[in-house]
């Protein structure tokens, strides 16, 4: 569906480049041609028309009587047959203009800069005051050019659109790097537009707009605080304000920047906090620390003994991730079960690699835990912001330890493996895990492995365990189905899939091999 109102805006914005005095007539020239190249960044449609007499005048848009021109080729059967026109291609289907009837003859129409420009140009059909390319202008410079000229005609609608237009395709990542937009604060403080942009948004009061809160509204104004709450990046909460709070000038955000950053840099003592003080609470109920080679990820475990199948334990993990730019520390719970064990003809080891089962802690979290939890961030871990007190982190990690006293994910799992989970319908599990829970994408807590292949092994494994010979093959015979005709990555066909094919046809049986989940292929693959 096309964005209308960019559509608009372009159109508004090629009146107001027309009706300049202060520019020389090339300048316009490449002004349309970049103003142009910003439409088709958006989902929009052929617009030109809207304004053809202007692109044409500013030789922006060339229009070329094909008839008066039979070296360029073009064929009768090419050209549209309907009065509203179309796209002509050659030969390899590549574009070369827009085509339509104009008092009965039929016209090219293509910009300057295209390939079937160059063309033109190279026929010498052009003459040569035409033949010079148009000059790209970075997106900054673009939107600098037309609020200043929005600004010194007075139009106060479009010098609002334009900043809004550029604000909000930032903020959405719509613009980045590649289009002239820095990747941080101090990349927008020292840019040769932006500076100058915020300027001319300062000076007209752009913040007193009335905000917008919906989403692909790219032509209101921001509201500050919503944007701000959805980030925990002092990068990205500067680059906002930057934008966003005109009310304060650059001098005073640098300052504000500065002091964060600072206290960023030495907040990082403050990480020394965490395990202390999650120790307090694991090690009296025996769990161990171990220590890891990534200095903001933390991993205790804890061994339980199986009288039940014969197996060498359980070893249940708790890990926890600090993501420093993101302010969040992430808690994940995994267990290595003692029955796949068994089936592997491992012992436990300590890699989340050769995890079995696991989950964040926040998806079993109760509801009255959650709500209004202030230590909890966005995503739904919790906060662990180096620019606060060392009060306030120990009171998110008390918090932590709460969630950890409430949560009976170990207890649900190994009392859900192996028999409650693989008496389920097969089939449904397999339709959960692609469509989640009545359609929603959402997969339930007792689907226990995220893939299909790694449940589907599970299911003929416990099958051949039980002599039920006949369902076991059907289910090797489903994931042999599945290797050739669905979409499995090469990496997951060559470690799983061909080596249990290979032993189940050549011995009729079962191994069970490594449970395919994120942290195994994120081991795989640097191992390649």
């Amino acid at each position: 569906m096309s964005m209308h109102e960019i559509e608009d805006l372009v159109e508004e914005t090629t009146h107001l480049v027309d009706r300049s005095s202060n520019d020389g007539l090339i300048t316009k020239r490449d002004i349309l041609f970049n103003l142009y190249r910003l439409e088709a960044f958006f989902d929009t449609s052929y617009t030109h028309f809207r304004v053809m007499d202007i692109l044409v005048k500013n030789r922006f848009v060339y229009q070329i009587p094909i008839a008066k021109y039979p070296q360029l080729g073009i064929t009768d059967e090419q050209l549209p047959t309907d009065e509203y026109g179309d796209w002509v291609y050659d030969q390899d289907q590549k574009e070369m203009g827009y085509a339509q009837s104009k008092n009965g003859e039929m016209y090219l129409y293509c910009d300057a800069g295209d390939w079937f420009w160059k063309r033109l140009c190279e026929l010498d059909i052009l003459p040569k005051t035409d033949r010079e390319s148009p000059q790209r202008l970075s997106i900054p410079q673009l939107v600098k050019i037309m609020m200043l000229e929005a600004e010194r005609q007075q139009h106060d609608d479009l010098l609002k659109q334009w900043y809004n237009l550029l604000v909000n395709a930032i903020l959405e990542g719509d613009f980045g790097e590649d289009e002239g937009i820095p990747g941080t604060f101090t990349g927008f403080l020292r840019h040769d537009h932006l500076p100058e942009i915020r300027d001319i948004a300062m000076r007209n009061r752009l913040d007193k707009q009335k905000t917008s809160e919906n989403e692909g509204d790219y032509l209101s104004f921001p509201a500050l605080k919503i944007n701000l709450l959805d980030t925990t990046s002092v990068e990205e909460a500067y680059k906002i304000r930057y934008l966003l709070e005109l009310s304060k000038d650059i001098a005073t955000l640098e300052s504000a920047y500065r002091k964060d950053q600072l206290a960023l840099e030495t907040g990082h003592e403050k990480i020394k906090l965490i395990q202390p003080v999650i120790d307090r609470h694991l090690v009296p109920l025996n769990w161990k620390y171990l220590q890891t080679d990534h200095r903001e990820t933390w991993l205790w475990y804890q061994d339980l003994s199986d009288d039940q199948y014969g197996g060498p334990g359980h070893r249940l993990f708790i890990q926890l991730q600090l993501d420093v730019e993101e302010n969040t520390l992430f808690c994940k719970l995994a267990i290595q079960h003692s029955l796949i064990l068994k089936w592997q003809e491992k012992q436990a080891s300590l890699l989340p690699k050769d995890w079995h089962f696991h989950y964040d802690l926040s998806g079993w979290l109760s509801d009255d835990f959650s709500n209004k939890n202030k230590h909890l961030s966005s995503w739904g871990s919790w906060k662990f912001d180096l620019k606060a007190s060392e009060k306030v982190l120990i009171g998110h990690l008390e918090n932590l330890i709460e969630g950890l006293e409430q949560t009976d994910y170990f207890n649900f799992v190994l009392a859900a493996f192996p028999e409650k989970f693989l008496a389920q319908d097969l089939q449904r599990i397999l339709y959960l895990l692609d469509e989640g829970e009545d359609g929603t994408g959402i997969i339930p807590k007792y689907v226990l492995f995220d893939s299909k292949i790694t449940t589907l092994i599970a299911f003929a494994k416990w099958a051949a365990e039980n002599n039920d010979v006949q369902q076991a093959e059907k289910i090797m015979n489903q994931i042999e189905e599945m290797a050739a005709t669905q979409d499995v990555s090469a990496l997951q066909k060559e470690v799983i899939i061909d080596p249990l094919l290979r032993l189940w046809h050549q011995k009729k049986t079962i191994m069970f091999p490594a449970v395919w989940h994120l942290y195994l292929v994120k081991s795989l693959r640097e191992e390649k």
